[in-house]
């Protein structure tokens, strides 16, 4: 069978996040993850939001499940793990049914749409994925997410965001040719204010996104043939030429990735 070897652009609901593009991410970033997928930087997370044996945690872009499983598994929160991307959710539930997980729910929604119970919950995690959403829509799912959460129940966010360095054309075609939305960290706080969290602090930890692009483009390069064992050359060329273009975007500082953490009053 024939397969496009062109890599389509990226956006919430894009064919990027498909099953064969959701596991051509997961063969650079990790089992599990579709975005940076160390264990330093997971349990540098958990510290800045504890975590507790049955917690209530809602997951927004839970992606291919990986934070949702080291929460269950360590730490025996209850988590729902939420994706827009049907696909995805589908390879969490499939695997899910192989090795079972106890207190894990994953299922397929929009944070702008999903019913969201008032005061149901008690932390919400949401990793590289709200800049997807336009800015409008952004503030209203945060809106919404507050309403979701107890009094006094927290936030933790990482994402991607523009720097304060002037935006290079690459920047710009990345940046549009993605789907992104971003806006830099100061900017997103303040937003976060805005809708009434209390407690924001961001910061910016882009010597992760930059640690994990090199070592996700090492084993891109080392790896070459176990790669095209599962994928074509074409994809194999263009995902090489996305990674040097990140990593020069995070290294000039015009690409950041943030960490933010809040809490409702």
């Amino acid at each position: 069978m024939m397969v496009n070897e062109e890599i389509p652009p990226v956006g919430p609901f894009s064919p990027r996040f498909s099953r064969r593009g959701a596991l051509r991410s997961e063969w650079i970033y990790g089992s599990g993850y579709q975005g940076p997928s160390s264990d330093e930087i997971f349990e540098a997370l958990i510290a800045r939001q504890p975590v507790w044996a049955g917690m209530d945690v809602l997951e927004i872009g839970s992606g291919l499940g990986g934070d949702a499983v080291r929460m269950a598994t360590r730490y025996g929160v209850n988590i729902r793990a939420v994706d827009a991307s049907a696909d995805m959710t589908q390879l969490c539930l499939d695997r899910l049914a192989a090795e079972p997980v106890d207190g894990i729910r994953f299922e397929t929604g929009d944070v702008c749409t999903m019913e969201l119970a008032p005061e149901s919950v008690d932390l919400v995690w949401t990793r590289d994925c709200l800049m997807y959403l336009s800015e409008r829509d952004r503030e209203r799912a945060w809106s919404r997410l507050l309403t979701a959460l107890r009094s006094g129940g927290r936030v933790l966010v990482t994402d991607y965001c523009r720097g304060e360095s002037p935006s290079s054309p690459a920047f710009e075609e990345l940046h549009n040719s993605s789907g992104f939305h971003l806006v830099n960290q100061e900017a997103y706080a303040t937003m976060m204010r805005r809708v009434g969290f209390c407690d924001v602090t961001a910061e910016d930890r882009t010597e992760d996104l930059l640690a994990s692009e090199v070592e996700g483009r090492a084993r891109l390069v080392n790896d070459r043939d176990g790669f095209l064992e599962q994928f074509t050359s074409g994809e194999y060329d263009q995902l090489l030429k996305r990674w040097d273009t990140k990593i020069d975007l995070s290294v000039s500082h015009q690409l950041t990735w943030m960490v933010l953490t809040a809490r409702k009053p």
